[in-house]
């Protein structure tokens, strides 16, 4: 393992390491968390949350393998893992270079990594390097990306990419295979734990959704300000018994929603004109970073779950923000749960009057 700062020809300080303060959080339901899964990621729950410097590093002459991991000889780069449990797997797996490679030339920006492709950590991990990148003058001809056939998410990356000035024809897809690559830019990493961003990258992402909405000022759309944001057809994280949830939202005036169902520019207004956002825990929730200061979000989640994702998101963008717990149907954290009816009663006459 090696570190890139090591290797790397240049290196530039985008943002500084710090803290912030948790908001106060309220959560229903609380008896049926799993005590001892607790006690293992009590740091997740802290008041405090701690982030590292941002920074971006020159690498040269770098071999890329499957999901954006970098080699420098036989040394896996470890800013290249997004995972720690991953490195040595990794590491053991892809240290010899297979003797067929592609080549890549131009100056790259690397935004392809484990995850690059879900909705939520595009917007949050990949996306605002581009904008930083280009604020501290690095001149990037190329941004490496995953690669996949058209689809709603490859949309996304294209235009979100394109309102920081990011010319589309410059977007490298790479396949899962071996690429040589002359010059890149790799960025640190924006997180201690995983689901704990910082807060530079969250405003920057924040500023890209607006910007976005603001080129697409014809396209206006006002569905209430209550909304329930609902998720297709998934067998991850699904609500059990929807249908009551479906039944006691609507008493409270909520409109349900599929975020995927509009373009993007579309998502950010709606998630700007509500004022109280009910959601299952998924990608889609991170539009919440385009809420207006003291919405009211409430997450559903399993009581496996204990990611502080959207907890921390709702504190950089000043929400009002409330867990209602589920129980799980399974032993795994992404297992299906239901909902109880009073607890999610009581949450709702807390936050909707």
């Amino acid at each position: 393992m090696i570190n890139a700062i090591d290797i790397c020809e240049e290196k530039v300080v985008c943002s500084s390491s710090g803290s912030y303060k948790r908001k106060n959080l309220t959560y229903e339901n609380s008896n049926v968390l799993n005590i001892n899964l607790h006690n293992k990621y009590r740091n997740v729950w802290d008041s405090q949350a701690f982030y590292p410097e941002l920074s971006l590093y020159k690498l040269c002459n770098i071999r890329m393998e499957d999901l954006g991991y970098l080699f420098y000889g036989e040394k896996l780069i470890e800013e290249s893992v997004l995972h720690l449990n991953d490195k040595d797997l990794i590491e053991n797996r892809y240290s010899i270079s297979s003797n067929t490679s592609e080549n890549i030339e131009a100056e790259s920006l690397l935004l392809k990594r484990r995850s690059s492709s879900n909705f939520g950590h595009w917007l949050i991990e990949f996306l605002p390097w581009a904008s930083i990148a280009k604020s501290q003058g690095i001149e990037f001809q190329q941004v490496i990306l995953e690669y996949f056939s058209k689809n709603a998410i490859s949309n996304v990356q294209e235009k979100t990419l394109s309102a920081y000035g990011v010319n589309v024809g410059s977007i490298q897809r790479c396949k899962r295979t071996t690429y040589h690559i002359d010059n890149v830019w790799v960025p640190s990493k924006g997180a201690i734990h995983n689901h704990t961003k910082h807060p530079f990258l969250v405003d920057r992402a924040r500023i890209n959704g607006f910007l976005l909405a603001s080129h697409f000022s014809n396209n206006e759309i006002d569905l209430g300000e209550r909304i329930y944001i609902a998720r297709k057809g998934e067998e991850k994280r699904g609500i059990i018994n929807e249908a009551l949830v479906n039944e006691k939202l609507k008493d409270f005036g909520f409109v349900k929603i599929y975020p995927s169902d509009y373009p993007f520019e579309l998502q950010v207004k709606i998630f700007s004109n509500a004022k109280v956002v009910v959601g299952v825990s998924g990608a889609a929730m991170t539009n919440i970073i385009f809420c207006k200061n003291e919405t009211k979000v409430i997450c559903l989640q399993s009581n496996l779950a204990f990611e502080n994702f959207f907890w921390d998101l709702a504190c950089h963008c000043d929400l009002e923000f409330s867990y209602v717990f589920g129980k799980a149907s399974g032993e795994n954290p992404h297992s299906s749960f239901s909902i109880d009816k009073s607890n999610l009663d009581e949450v709702l006459k807390i936050n909707c009057g």
